[in-house]
Parts: structure tokens; sequence; C-alpha cells
């Protein structure tokens, strides 16, 4: 047995050193002290580029890649002003020079500093956002553009505020002909809705962890549309908001028919919306086209099944512990009862990986404890939690994967490792490591960090097993 694990764990680590790349190591000593270090990674889809963004107490530095990856130049802001403490997303102009966006931690200022690489200058720009009377939603990059999505507290109306080529747009998202329902079936104010569920920013291309999906509303982009999703125990509100336009389309998707009151929530990924219900005795796991509204398949499992639709063992995991196998269905059904549940869908290589579950926060006397929200520093760097509440040592995971085609069959071959596995096992390894930052790029993933041993900024690739 001993001499079978030292095999795998050889084979797994000669495996994780083929499927990483160091594509750049550039010199860059930061200044002390830590709190005012900060590192953004930014792709600009349309010509390949990559700039990474770090700052140190006294300088900013943009690093520029080529569509090659190879290091080609870089420009310092010297002697930025510190009030704004956060970087929360990058634009790009015209010319693919690029924009970073630094906020206050009230989010009432915005500098933005534009890095012209064409003529080796910087510039910055103030931008004042009055959040009196609004909500701030989320903050996020995408298409090139920066985004702050507020909501009017007056009223049912979304604000986006929309940052391209240096200067500051302003559209209204009008909801009022698009009542939103409680999950007693009655109507709610947007206002009232997001005072008690934070609106959860989905990585559309990326892999999503359980912690990120068990929120009721969510929002994605994909391409030019930007996509809200709002779940009850009966159906989930999805809102397809044209980025060109500014129109929204309201489309509506019963939850999966159960025996028994559940919990339930969905995920959205290219068109598909996936619906998962949970109670003590059974489990239901669906999809459903949104454009065509074609049923897709359907899979349930009660306590005493063994899952059929399922690639991986039942697991459980309290805080940073090793994970533990459940001994059956039944298990994890009465721990997913008493968690807020989640499931959330990857694009590997080969098939598409679902990994259900549940998360709660735990005591000796199991009580769940657990609550979602988000504050305004987690929205201001795109995150949806804090890190501290995933480390927490009573907050327990307990899940399992399944693998399925693109029409939602199942399927029974085993999942290859993926670039999150290799991710975590260097970080695991690597104690020098700090300032990561992970972003997909085309069909795999770079992970730029401060190597605090070299003194040196590098990006690092990491890619899916892919079967053949």
């Amino acid at each position: 047995m001993k001499k079978l694990v030292c095999t795998f764990f050889i084979l797994y680590s000669a495996m994780g050193a083929l499927a990483q790349t160091v594509l750049s190591r550039q010199p860059l000593e930061l200044k002390k002290s830590k709190v005012y270090q900060q590192a953004l990674n930014a792709f600009n889809e349309k010509n390949g580029e990559i700039f990474a963004f770090v700052a140190d107490k006294e300088n900013i530095t943009a690093l520029h890649y080529n569509n090659f990856l190879f290091y080609t130049d870089s420009i310092k802001l010297e002697g930025y002003d510190t009030a704004y403490k956060i970087m929360s997303g990058y634009s790009f102009d015209e010319n693919g020079n690029p924009y970073l966006y630094r906020v206050t931690p009230e989010f009432k200022k915005i500098q933005s500093v534009y890095f012209d690489f064409t003529n080796r200058k910087t510039a910055t720009a103030s931008f004042d956002i009055t959040l009196k009377e609004e909500m701030l939603l989320n903050s996020f990059s995408e298409n090139g553009n920066f985004y702050i999505l507020t909501l009017m507290k007056s009223g049912e109306m979304m604000k986006l505020y929309v940052f391209r080529n240096g200067k500051m747009e302003q559209h209204f998202l009008d909801f009022s002909g698009h009542p939103i329902v409680d999950e007693k079936g009655k109507a709610i104010s947007l206002y009232q809705l997001f005072l008690e569920n934070s609106l959860q920013k989905i990585d559309t291309r990326g892999m999503n962890p359980l912690l990120d999906a068990i929120q009721k509303s969510k929002l994605y982009v994909d391409g030019t549309k930007m996509i809200i999703t709002i779940d009850t125990s009966k159906q989930t509100q999805l809102f397809e908001i044209d980025l060109t336009t500014y129109t929204i389309v309201e489309k509506n998707f019963q939850q999966p028919v159960g025996q028994k009151a559940s919990l339930t929530n969905s995920f959205y990924l290219q068109d598909k919306l996936y619906h998962l219900k949970v109670n003590k005795e059974e489990l239901i796991l669906s999809a459903i086209t949104v454009d065509s509204l074609k049923p897709l398949h359907q899979y349930t499992a009660t306590a005493d099944d063994s899952i059929s639709f399922r690639n991986s063992p039942l697991y459980s995991q309290t805080g940073n512990s090793r994970r533990k196998e459940l001994k059956n269905t039944k298990k994890l059904l009465d721990r997913l009862s008493a968690s807020y549940v989640a499931l959330s869908v990857y694009k590997t290589p080969n098939d598409l990986l679902v990994t259900v579950g549940g998360i709660r926060n735990v005591q000796t006397t199991g009580s769940l404890i657990l609550t979602v929200s988000v504050g305004v520093a987690g929205i201001a760097t795109g995150n949806g939690f804090a890190g501290d509440l995933f480390d927490s040592p009573n907050v327990q995971t307990s899940y399992f994967e399944g693998l399925f085609d693109e029409t939602f069959t199942h399927k029974t071959y085993q999942q290859e490792i993926l670039a999150n596995d290799y991710i975590g096992q260097f970080m695991s390894e690597h104690q020098e490591v700090s300032l990561q930052t992970v972003l997909r790029y085309k069909d795999y993933y770079i992970m730029g960090y401060y190597d605090t041993k070299t003194k040196e900024y590098v990006l690092r690739e990491f890619r899916d097993a892919v079967s053949y």
C-alpha cells in the first residue's frame, strides 16, 4: 500500500511539473511595508497582451507582456496617492494601453491611472460616485471596460457606471416592469432583496468555488450580455442586460419538482441554466437551455442510492484539514440539508465538471452559524467573500463531482487533474509566493506572483490535463 501511495505521489508531482511552465521572471524590488503591496493582472482579449500592476509604498509598476507572453517594457507611477487603497479593475484604450482603477475603502472616490506605453507617460484622473442614494452591488472588468453596478435606493432602478477610454458613462437599468418575488411568491423591492442578499460575480471562464456559488443572487457576463439570476425555492428569475443597448429581457425558470420542501440553487454557463434541489431524502440535478427553453437531462438520487451520476467519492472537509469520504448518500444529504447548497459548473478541455455541495459553519453542536454577506472591500477587489471565512476552522464543505457532455449526459470516465489542482499544489509547496493573482488566458491559466526570495515578478502557466 505504501508503495502504491508513493508511486501515485511521484506520478502526480511529475504531471504537475509538466502542467506548469515559467513564462517570465522580471526583477522587481518592492519597498516595505507589505501593507501597501498589491498586484493585479489584466488580459486584453483583443490583442492577447497582459499587463501586471504591482504596487509598493512608493510606486505602482506596470509590466507589459506581448501576445507571445514575452516581457517587453515597464512604466512606473511614482509617489502615488495612498488614499486609494484598493486595486479594483482595469480597462484598455483603442491602442491597447491600460487604465488601472483604484478606489477608496468606502468606494466614494475612484482614481484611474493611465499607462501610456506608446509615449512612456502616466496620467491620473479622479471620479466621484455619490453613494448616498445608491447601494453598491458589484464592480468588475469585462470586454476591455471597467464596470460599477449600483442600485438606486428609491425605486426599481440600477445604475451601471462604465469606464472606457478614460471617461465615465452612466446608464440606467429600469426594473420597474420586472417584479421580484420572495420565497412566498410575494413582490419585494430590489432594495429589500439586496439588503438581504449580496450579488455575487461569477467568473464564466474559470472554475468557481462553492463558496462563491452559494449566493441566491448572481451576476455573470457572457459576451456582450450581463446576466443576473435570482433564486427562490420555486423559480429562478433570469435577467439578460444588453451591454450595448442596456435593455432588459426577463426569463423565468421553474425549479425541479421534488417530493418535499427543499433547498435550491442555480448556476449559469454558456446559455445553460443548471438547477440543484436538495432535502434529507433526495437530490435533484437538472439543466435547461436558456435561449430555446429546451430541457436537458434531469438526475435524481435518494438517500438510499449511491448517486449514479457522480464521478468522485462523497467528500467532506472542515477548515484546512484533510478531506474525508462520507459513508453514504444519506450522510451527505443530512449535511447538505443543514447547509447553504450550491453547484458550480466548469468547462474542462474534455467535458463539463459539475460540483454539487453545501457549506456550513459548524461548532461542536453542529449548529449552522455561517452568515453569507460581502463587504465593500470584497466588491472592490472582485472577491465575493473574505479569505478568512474560507480558512475558518469551523467551515465545513460537503460535496461530490460529476462529469457531463454538452447535452448534460453523464459520462463515466475518470476526471483528469485540473489546473486548479496544480495551482493549489504549487502554492502549498512554495512559501516564497506572495501577491498571487490568477487569470484565464485563452485555454489555460496564468498565475502572476511576487517571489520574495529572488525579488522577481513571475508569470507561470498552468493547464488542465487533457485526455485524448
